[in-house]
């Protein structure tokens, strides 16, 4: 298809237009490249990015990133850190495919987190473990952060009181599962949380959230020991909680909600499974 000059000459001039920058998420639409092909494809990926963050000028940028398809991640973590002070949403994704997928070292994660990053708001991270062999702890100094979401590896920010909304998914809780409030972590802007495939006890043990409004859980197993106690939260007024059959967790946590207005025994829009 031909653009006519004019046309093409607007989009690449208005830096707008360039400030959604995905990496690794069209390949994955794509076969997987052969050996001879992949230092060519590393370098036309890194070629681009470069591209899109010089015409993107000073504008906040929105990345998602694809780490099993981008093919040379230390490159990116290197291109991405320069222009670290405009980030406004990191989106990490999770694409399953078949066969033996690439373990990308913990530290150029790390790396790639470790710039101050100002104006970032969201953070979206899904799948972490499957791609990274992550350190730990992994924190984050983001300052105007609001949205959070970690998988397999909980994600810690300088400011934990300012977050709305959080999302944890399979995160083991041990090291946080003490009811001592000097232990617990100060979510006290904290609107709504969504907790899947973890324990739901050590989850709200481990987090003072008393403005809390929205709870969502889907535990996907009914293994996990019940707490010997949980928090209130006057605040409350919505709870999604998967019908996996009785749960003394569910059972206490129903009698600390004394606003609750909405409640549904599947999570909304999970009803098929």
């Amino acid at each position: 298809m031909l653009v006519c000059r004019v046309w093409r000459d607007l989009v690449e001039s208005s830096p707008r237009y360039w400030t959604v920058i995905d990496i690794g998420i069209r390949e994955s639409y794509s076969p997987l490249p052969t050996a001879p092909d992949v230092e060519r494809n590393a370098d036309a990926q890194v070629s681009a990015l470069e591209l899109q963050l010089t015409r993107s000028g000073q504008l906040p940028l929105q990345i998602a990133i694809e780490p099993d398809f981008v093919m040379d991640f230390g490159a990116v973590v290197v291109s991405l850190r320069t222009h670290a002070c405009r980030w406004q949403v990191l989106t990490l994704l999770d694409k399953p495919r078949k066969g033996v997928r690439r373990m990308i070292p913990g530290g150029l994660l790390a790396s790639l987190l470790s710039s101050p990053l100002p104006s970032l708001i969201s953070i979206q991270v899904h799948g972490l473990s499957t791609f990274f062999d992550v350190p730990e702890p992994l924190s984050v100094n983001a300052a105007s952060l609001r949205s959070l979401t970690c998988t397999n590896h909980f994600i810690t920010t300088l400011s934990p009181s300012l977050l709305t909304f959080l999302a944890i998914i399979g995160v083991y809780f041990s090291a946080l599962d003490t009811p001592s409030s000097e232990a617990k972590l100060d979510m006290s802007h904290l609107l709504e949380l969504h907790i899947e495939g973890c324990g739901v006890g050590p989850v709200l043990n481990a987090l003072d959230a008393p403005n809390l409004a929205k709870l969502v859980v889907d535990t996907k197993d009914r293994s996990y020991p019940a707490p010997e106690s949980l928090p209130s939260y006057p605040n409350m007024k919505e709870l999604q909680w998967d019908d996996l059959g009785s749960d003394s967790t569910f059972t206490l946590l129903i009698h600390r909600c004394p606003s609750l207005t909405s409640f549904s025994s599947y999570v909304v829009g999970r009803e098929g499974n």
